[in-house]
């Protein structure tokens, strides 16, 4: 049944894989894009060297304020399934143009956290192996192009394997750290409020909410769920396990140097695999190093799967090209959006060449800015998301939702979201090193383009194909012309 203001979208002969994934794959994508060991590794290290030592407590209070603000996103998305989300539920719920202003935000943000992670990729295995790391970014970026015009599910197994490995690595460290605990005794100095509460906060704070970024593309991938509850139960799953997972890692961290020790301070200290050598010798150590490489690959992956969707979702309804809606297959093996992954693949190799040729730090330029600059713009694109949902709740649209779900929690998840912008905007200079005023205006300025580009674009379409202009956000695959997959192989 075609649920009221939407449209079959006919004229494609496959479309992506519906009904394959179920919620536990949506879970393992979401923290698959976060990559677990990256946070780990590079993120809880860098939060302590700010000198505040209360870290452990920041990712909850980011898992708190996070939760809020996908409330309407996830609630609204069940009612509005579309393989592009922060385009479709601002045009659903606040007219077209905004849904234009999402998809200015969307697009180059999760592309731009796809590409900052192979500098790092690129760099981490510059010093692990040697060589260049433009070249070592440039197999990163090759394997990525493969898999992304592989069939989803190939894709979700991929993930799956590495992700429970890497999961699985740092448990382990968690349980070395606790049962090996430097000094002979556990600290739990971490924890208190006044470790906490302290010049710093901000920053660390700010590091918070990047580990999470990638926990909110389960919507995504709504059009592929084999049920309308799989996205919101795969997110609720992630808000209940992964704050306490990282809490856990980043309390492990101090007590398996010794709380206080400068070595928690020291980036060559060799954390946090001088822990697991301590417990279990060198072979999970060396385990762990290819974990932190694969955990990369993984985040590549999910970001790349996430704009090849967005890409495809916006051809499907004509805003972007109708070339760009293809799809890899046919009948039961359909399901990979190629048109919007090579597209990515294009993207990403064009910024890696530009960066190469001007000689520019893949850590520092490439990784923190773009990184940086991503995640503030899918802060942005959520609280967007959140005002849509309000109201869009308020019209009387969606279902049997509590006040809780229509009208409250996105309200403070709009409040946490814009506390959580303002945070991060006070503390750029922690994040990018930088102290002049003019290069901290850089990514406050980038947003404001994005809103007024989108703005810009709309008043264009408006003018020039009110038709397509009119329908954004209500296309859905047409099941006739798109079948289920167990549908598919059927002669009819």
């Amino acid at each position: 049944m075609i649920r009221r203001g939407e449209r079959p979208v006919s004229g494609v002969s496959v479309g992506l894989a519906r009904r394959r994934m179920n919620g536990a794959m949506l879970a393992l994508y979401e923290i698959g894009a976060s990559s677990p060991m990256t946070v780990l590794v590079g993120g809880v290290l860098a939060m302590y060297q700010t000198g505040v030592v209360g870290v452990p407590p920041t990712f909850l209070l980011a898992g708190l304020a996070l939760g809020l603000l996908v409330v309407g996103y996830v609630a609204m998305s069940r009612h509005v399934p579309h393989a592009a989300p922060g385009y479709a539920l601002p045009a659903r719920g606040l007219g077209p143009r905004w849904g234009l202003v999402g998809a200015a935000l969307a697009l180059p943000s999760y592309s731009a956290i796809g590409i900052a992670i192979l500098g790092l990729f690129g760099s981490t295995l510059s010093g692990l192996v040697g060589g260049s790391w433009v070249w070592w970014a440039v197999v990163g970026w090759a394997v990525i192009a493969v898999a992304g015009v592989l069939n989803v599910a190939l894709n979700t197994w991929v993930v799956a394997v590495v992700l429970c490995a890497e999961l699985g690595t740092i448990a382990a460290f968690i349980l070395a750290a606790f049962t090996h605990p430097a000094g002979g005794e556990i600290t739990f100095t971490p924890l208190s409020v006044g470790a906490m509460w302290r010049d710093g906060l901000g920053g660390v704070f700010t590091f918070a909410i990047a580990a999470f970024v990638g926990f909110e593309t389960a919507p995504v991938f709504s059009e592929e769920a084999k049920h309308s509850r799989s996205v919101a139960r795969s997110i609720a799953g992630v808000l209940a396990f992964y704050p306490l997972f990282l809490f856990m890692a980043a309390w492990a961290v101090a007590v398996g140097v010794g709380g206080l020790s400068e070595e928690v301070n020291d980036p060559a200290s060799g954390l946090p695999f001088v822990v697991l050598d301590r417990a279990y010798g060198s072979g999970l150590s060396l385990l762990a190093t290819m974990l932190l490489v694969t955990s990369m690959l993984t985040s590549m992956l999910a970001f790349h799967g996430t704009v090849a969707r967005y890409v495809y979702g916006m051809a499907r309804e004509k805003v972007l090209p109708g070339w760009l809606d293809l799809v890899g297959g046919t009948g039961a093996r359909a399901g990979a959006p190629i048109a919007g992954s090579l597209t990515q693949s294009a993207v990403a190799l064009i910024v890696l060449a530009v960066v190469a040729a001007v000689h520019a730090d893949p850590v520092t330029f490439l990784f923190t800015w773009l990184s940086a600059g991503a995640a503030l713009g899918v802060l942005v694109l959520l609280v967007l998301a959140s005002v849509a949902a309000v109201v869009f709740f308020r019209a009387g649209r969606g279902g049997h939702e509590s006040v809780w779900v229509r009208t409250v929690a996105p309200v403070l998840g709009v409040l946490a979201g814009g506390a959580v912008i303002v945070v991060m905007l006070a503390n750029q200079s922690l994040l990018l090193h930088e102290t002049k005023v003019g290069p901290q205006l850089v990514l406050p300025g980038l947003i404001v383009v994005a809103v007024v580009a989108g703005l810009v674009w709309a008043a264009q379409m408006r003018r020039s194909r009110p038709r397509v202009y009119a329908e954004i956000g209500h296309g859905r695959p047409d099941p006739i012309a798109q079948p289920e997959a167990r549908l598919a192989v059927l002669d009819v």
